[in-house]
């Protein structure tokens, strides 16, 4: 789930926000007091797919986890008509810079409620290779949100608090199940409706202890020719700080980065010439494989352009890989 944020607001945004002033008129307080759009259908099913525990994060993060109440119902219409509807009855206003911020004030008293927030997520009418006729289908099937605007999903979000320190969280999802499909003929209106609710006690929070940062691992010496076992590039320079990180990472191998200015052409060809392989490249660089097989060999060379990790004047970057 999006974490909560703490800090100072501006006056000017406090105001504009309500901040202050108990809203638990228009406010839910538990999920069943959440307006329910006409003629949606609870959905069992979905509920204990998204309260159960996995590894793997769903579409909805690691809220399916930590929420301690979870509704799910799916309605016969339109993204559009259902957010105007939450909207409307929940008295919310729309945020356009991800800053939920007013949600998690502390300073609302006991029994009072923050404002109901919302952020709207539009459909990309561009990312179809017909996109004239996604566009045409929208308009068609659906009145837009806004002017030539159809939405994917929506999200509200407020906090309620119970007492001084205990916190109930409301997320409410809306998301259209169908999306792109509006093309299809088989195609039909479909919104999912989902409600957490999560109650926690703020003073809990505060006594957590911070974790204890990991010491960096020490910077490793710059490698010889022969304990590599591959050519070094002329002129390349040695970085021991990103090469103790990469190798603190893997209990299996050792880990040399060099930065060299060189463009990465150049670079790659010098390895194919000194090795005599030609190696798997792909856009994101190019991997020799000296002894052993697959993507992480037992001796491997990389070259990959600098696409961000080291300042100018480096144009690409070497990792050679040796297995311990």
């Amino acid at each position: 789930m999006m974490p909560r944020r703490r800090g100072c607001i501006p006056a000017v945004l406090m105001g504009m926000l309500g901040i202050g002033s108990p809203l638990t008129a228009q406010v839910p307080m538990r999920a069943e007091q959440v307006p329910l759009y006409a003629g949606a259908s609870r959905v069992a099913e979905r509920e204990a797919e998204l309260i159960s525990p996995t590894d793997e994060p769903g579409v909805y993060g690691d809220r399916a986890l930590r929420a301690s109440a979870v509704r799910v119902y799916r309605v016969a219409a339109p993204v559009e008509a259902v957010a105007r509807f939450y909207q409307q009855r929940l008295a919310a206003r729309e945020i356009t810079d991800d800053d939920w911020e007013a949600v998690y004030r502390d300073d609302i008293p006991a029994g009072g409620a923050s404002p109901v927030l919302c952020e709207f997520s539009a459909v990309d009418l561009t990312v179809s290779e017909d996109a004239a006729a996604l566009r045409a289908a929208y308009a068609r099937e659906r009145p837009p949100f806004r002017p030539d605007m159809w939405l994917a999903g929506a999200e509200f979000r407020w906090t309620y608090h119970e007492s001084g320190t205990r916190r109930t969280e409301f997320n409410l999802v809306l998301e259209d199940t169908e999306a792109f499909e509006i093309v299809t003929p088989e195609y039909h209106h479909e919104t999912e409706i989902v409600i957490y609710a999560r109650t926690w006690d703020a003073a809990e929070d505060m006594e957590e202890e911070p974790a204890d940062e990991p010491a960096p691992a020490a910077p490793m010496p710059p490698p010889t020719e022969a304990q590599l076992e591959v050519p070094l590039y002329p002129g390349a320079r040695f970085d021991g700080r990103i090469s103790a990180e990469m190798s603190a990472s893997d209990e299996e191998a050792w880990y040399y980065v060099f930065a060299s200015a060189d463009p990465y052409e150049k670079v790659a060809a010098f390895y194919r010439e000194r090795t005599g392989k030609q190696g798997m490249e792909n856009e994101g660089g190019l991997l020799l494989v000296i002894r052993g097989d697959g993507l992480f060999p037992d001796l491997g060379i990389t070259v990959q352009p600098n696409v961000g990790t080291f300042g100018p004047p480096v144009r690409s970057m070497i990792t050679v890989r040796k297995r311990r």
